[in-house]
């Protein structure tokens, strides 16, 4: 919540000239997990990020959508996760 309100408050802030999104990622693949260091931990981690992830790709495509939107767009919020990702 405090990044949300947060960015509200840039964007108000900012306003006309800069747009403020918040991209919201749920379980990405990347090298991330291989820095966690209880090993236990980590095993759990890599073997639910291999069943469920999407990759930085797909993030990208969507800072890309955000960043394309016309002048007159604000996309204030963006939560994108797999399918598959229960939460």
């Amino acid at each position: 919540m405090g990044l949300i309100g947060f960015s509200d408050c840039l964007r108000k802030e900012l306003l006309p000239d800069v747009r403020v999104t918040v991209i919201e990622p749920g379980a990405v693949a990347t090298e991330l997990p291989g820095h966690i260091t209880d090993p236990e931990v980590r095993a759990q981690v890599e073997a639910s990020y291999a069943q469920v992830s999407i990759t930085a790709e797909d993030v990208a495509g969507v800072v890309a959508f955000a960043v394309s939107q016309a002048p007159n767009v604000g996309l204030n919020e963006i939560t994108v996760r797999p399918r598959k990702q229960s939460h």
